[in-house]
């Protein structure tokens, strides 16, 4: 499928999604009408925040590595398969976003590996820098033009509280998720107030990332610290990425929202 029929597509699917939404007054963290661009969407994170904008009433557009070279279309959500490392990849997909039009943008594609500074060589440390911090720097400058199309439009970025107390094995990930705050503060600095872009921190979440590292001692020492006691869900992130992009968050602009259990006081 070329890029103008993928872009045709996309239309024709979003307004269909707007046309079945009800004709209520938008309430507390409505989304109607939004066009929302979420990275990671194949991520248990990822996944419960489509779910949660879709619920909220906006048009969801997910990106993620290609699966077999093809778009993975649902009735509800819309998939454009983009390796956000690779610089062709990312500017298609930046083309057929703008054509389509974008209000708000959720940086969540994030990578993480538990290794020691011994083993952390110069690939693995580009690899956590192209996913969590390059691609988010990417989307943003790219999208810059559709996102400056609306008269309000969104970016958030997904963190993690290791930016603030940092996680032995974790140099990579804690310092291109403390980058990504960074750039939060400057881009919202430079592009408010009809851009608004935030950022979550979130603490430990039971997501198929985790997943992998998620043996009996390892839950306990990432939840050890908690005031919660417990790993994270999904959907208790999701709700603060939705509040965020939300008009009730109109006057919330450069912040890093910490969704930890109480892992890190701010």
């Amino acid at each position: 499928m070329n890029s103008a029929s993928i872009v045709k597509e996309l239309r024709t699917q979003r307004e269909d999604w707007f046309s079945e939404q009800p004709g209520t007054t938008p309430g507390f963290g409505s989304l109607a009408g939004k066009t929302v661009l979420v990275t990671g969407y194949y991520g248990g994170l990822g996944q419960a925040i489509s779910s949660e904008v879709r619920d909220a009433g906006a048009f969801v557009i997910g990106t993620d590595l290609p699966t077999g070279g093809q778009r993975m279309d649902r009735d509800d959500f819309a998939f454009i398969p983009a390796d956000l490392r690779d610089r062709e990849d990312a500017a298609h997909l930046v083309r057929t976003v703008s054509s389509v039009g974008l209000n708000a943008l959720v940086n969540n594609a994030g990578v993480m590996a538990e290794v020691p500074l011994a083993d952390t060589d110069e690939a693995l440390w580009g690899a956590a820098l192209d996913v969590n911090l390059t691609s988010a720097y990417r989307l943003s400058r790219g999208l810059l033009d559709a996102l400056r199309q609306e008269a309000t439009a969104n970016i958030v970025n997904v963190s993690s509280q290791l930016a603030y107390t940092g996680g032995a094995t974790l140099t990579a990930y804690g310092a291109s998720k403390a980058g990504l705050i960074g750039l939060t503060r400057s881009l919202a600095r430079e592009l408010g107030p009809s851009i608004r872009v935030n950022a979550i921190a979130p603490g430990p979440v039971v997501s198929p990332m985790t997943e992998a590292h998620m043996t009996e001692e390892w839950v306990a020492r990432k939840t050890a610290n908690l005031i919660a006691g417990r790993m994270g869900e999904a959907r208790e992130i999701a709700t603060v990425v939705r509040f965020l992009l939300s008009d009730a968050a109109s006057f919330i602009y450069g912040q890093t929202l910490s969704v930890n259990g109480g892992g890190h006081l701010s």
